[in-house]
């Protein structure tokens, strides 16, 4: 990945976003006055995906829903999912499905159909008109299959059936000119483009390893509700694994057959980071040469990765817990502090900054760009861009960590024990702070449900019995 494009992607978005949008009225209201789940919600506040109980289907004669506490399933009357764009009530749709990280771009199943919305334009795309599938590989665990967006906002990978299977399609955005990609021998289970935007990863059943003579796709059993307008939940139970385990293959978003890797952990930027035979992890490049990265006897795991291609190993030795090393662009230097991982995670990080665990109180910041890390006087509570949000005895303050500069911002005193982020700015105790436009931050009272990045949070109604109640309005805190 280059300079440019993690410049791009991390520092100047944000602004870029705001122009040419079809966006909100400023006291626009979403939803209707019913009990609500806020599922999903554009970064810029221009649309949302709202569940509610709008009518009577239980025929008792009025209009109410509620929520099983133990595995959030609804009860009462049935409620469904609104796409709510702009403002007013919104239209129903059968699935929401993925939206990318900006927001702009957003894919519903509507109608049974797999539809790709514009959310600037408000152009769409049925995508089943060329074949778009709109299986979801798992309706209870993880996010929906049928489509999935890279970090950047520039491409979208579907699915599209053929006489003989599957295949997965890759669209540039920008030209929707489409790539496809070739399973490979097995049966096909899922696929997703990676964030950073160079490789697809496929997961194909290509062995009986149940030993029942056919290839399933694995299922788990659950007790927790589905995916789609699932309420809250305290607990809920997994009754095992049926099918066969997968193989996880990859290919370039630019098209061509998928293909196994040994070892394969994730992509790490352009390249591959595996595990070999003995346990040493090593770094492969495009053309398939490998460097080491940890030796055997370290027995690192995957701790995090992020946009810029960097990454970060715990070296566990003989238990699971260990100090964690940051790579980045072939060097590696061991940071101040340990994590801990059974196994490798596969947490991707979109920022410059990242705040060595635990975040909340920590002291140092590793800067996945430059692959340093800094020590900084505070816990930090956020980090966007060059700008650090630190909390410390004397109260809140915003350092720009290139100049060193730093302002104090009011902080504190709220009712609300929601902390919430969104891009540049964050949410906690009342209070909204911006680390780029100190104007956009101030105090709010009620509880949050959402936040956007130029700093407006999103407030129900009234509140309900466990639920809020709609419509809902995005409002702007009050400057100090």
């Amino acid at each position: 990945m280059s300079w440019h494009w993690f410049a791009f992607l991390v520092f100047g978005l944000v602004g870029a976003l705001l122009l040419g949008t079809a966006g909100a009225e400023p006291d626009a209201q979403f939803g209707t006055a019913h009990a609500t789940i806020v599922d999903f919600v554009d970064p810029e506040g221009r649309w949302m995906v709202l569940c509610q109980a709008r009518t009577d289907t239980n025929g008792d004669g009025k209009v109410e829903s509620f929520f099983d506490r133990h595995h959030g399933t609804a009860m009462g009357d049935e409620v469904r999912p609104y796409l709510v764009q702009g403002g007013g009530p919104g239209k129903a749709i059968d699935d929401y499905v993925q939206h990318d990280w900006f927001g702009r771009w957003l894919v519903v199943i509507r109608d049974g159909k797999l539809t790709l919305i514009d959310t600037r334009s408000r152009k769409e795309w049925d995508l089943s008109k060329t074949g778009a599938r709109t299986d979801d590989a798992d309706p209870v665990f993880g996010p929906h299959s049928a489509a999935s967006f890279d970090a950047a906002g520039r491409q979208l990978l579907y699915t599209r059936a053929k006489d003989d299977g599957v295949v997965v399609v890759v669209r540039d955005l920008a030209t929707h000119a489409e790539s496809v990609i070739e399973p490979g021998p097995g049966v096909f289970h899922r696929a997703w483009i990676d964030p950073a935007g160079h490789h697809v990863l496929l997961q194909v059943v290509a062995a009986d390893t149940s030993g029942n003579g056919k290839l399933e796709r694995p299922e788990v059993g659950s007790s927790l509700a589905e995916r789609t307008c699932r309420g809250a939940f305290a607990a809920y139970s997994v009754f095992g694994r049926t099918g066969d385990v997968p193989v996880l293959r990859v290919a370039p978003t630019s098209g061509g057959k998928a293909v196994d890797v040994d070892g394969l952990i994730a992509p790490v930027g352009r390249d591959l980071l595996v595990r070999t035979d003995d346990d040493a992890l090593h770094v492969q490049t495009p053309d398939g040469k490998r460097r080491r990265v940890a030796p055997a006897s370290a027995r690192a795991a995957l701790y995090r990765r992020a946009a810029s291609g960097a990454f970060v190993l715990v070296h566990r030795g003989e238990g699971k817990r260990g100090p964690l090393w940051l790579h980045h662009a072939g060097k590696g230097v061991k940071l101040p502090s340990e994590g801990v991982a059974e196994h490798d995670r596969n947490t991707f990080l979109l920022r410059r900054w990242w705040a060595l665990e635990p975040e909340t109180s920590a002291h140092v910041v590793a800067d996945l760009l430059k692959g340093i890390f800094v020590r900084v006087e505070g816990r930090v509570l956020h980090t966007h861009g060059d700008a650090v949000l630190l909390e410390r005895d004397s109260g809140l303050v915003v350092r720009q960590m290139s100049s060193g500069k730093e302002r104090a911002v009011a902080g504190g005193g709220g009712e609300s024990g929601r902390t919430l982020r969104r891009g540049p700015a964050i949410a906690k105790d009342g209070v909204v702070v911006h680390l780029e436009d100190p104007s956009k931050g101030g105090r709010f009272e009620g509880e949050p449900y959402n936040l956007t990045t130029d700093g407006r949070v999103l407030l129900a109604a009234r509140e309900g019995h466990g639920m809020p109640i709609g419509p809902f309005r995005w409002v702007r805190p009050t400057p100090e």
